[in-house]
């Protein structure tokens, strides 16, 4: 235990009479630092996790790393994996709210989300009911919106659905039945 949470430290024997060992801060209430890497030539990134509880069952976690030298590239954030495909779920954290009456379908079927994905292409998914046909269903937020209007099909209650998705980020079933609507497999370039 220290004054700030607690260290603690992994052994693993390496070939010979070498060990390798692995120490960890946890600075409370909820970040962990990771130790920099031997052998990693030039490289001086940091790293870490956030853990954030969401619910008595149920945590979030944000993983960071820096350089103290300059910045990351795409290329070191894809091989270190800090742009992870994160789907957001409509209503939870950190994501958009519902509009005029729109809710997921529940049962067995996806909630309504999105995820933008290394190639810069936001995919919709999930299974909405009770809104109003023509109003939006919620509003996606800057940097997961179509720099001009796209129109998308799919279906509602049996029927085809046409879904519009403006560049201010606005999800509107345009025809359609509002008994249940399916956003999967509706996906478009992010450019806004």
């Amino acid at each position: 235990m220290t004054d700030y949470g607690y260290r603690y430290a992994g052994l693993r024997p390496l070939d010979g009479d070498s060990v390798h060992v692995r120490a960890y801060h946890l600075i409370l209430p909820f970040h962990q630092i990771r130790p920099g890497r031997t052998g990693a030539g030039d490289y001086t990134g940091v790293a870490g996790h956030i853990w954030v509880p969401m619910d008595d069952e149920t945590t979030m976690v944000y993983n960071w790393e820096y350089s103290t030298t300059e910045p990351l590239t795409e290329e070191d954030r894809l091989e270190r994996r800090l742009t992870e495909q994160v789907w957001y779920v409509v209503g939870q954290f950190g994501a958009p709210i519902f509009t005029n009456n729109w809710a997921n379908y529940g049962a067995t079927f996806n909630p309504a989300g999105f995820m933008k994905d290394a190639n810069g292409f936001v995919h919709l998914r999930g299974m909405v009911i009770s809104g109003t046909i023509g109003q939006s269903i919620f509003t996606l937020p800057i940097g997961f919106r179509p720099a001009n209007s796209e129109l998308m099909v799919t279906m509602s209650n049996q029927a085809i659905c046409r879904i519009d998705i403006s560049p201010q980020g606005l999800i509107i079933p345009t025809v359609g039945v509002n008994t249940w609507l399916t956003l999967d497999n509706l996906s478009f370039y992010a450019s806004n």
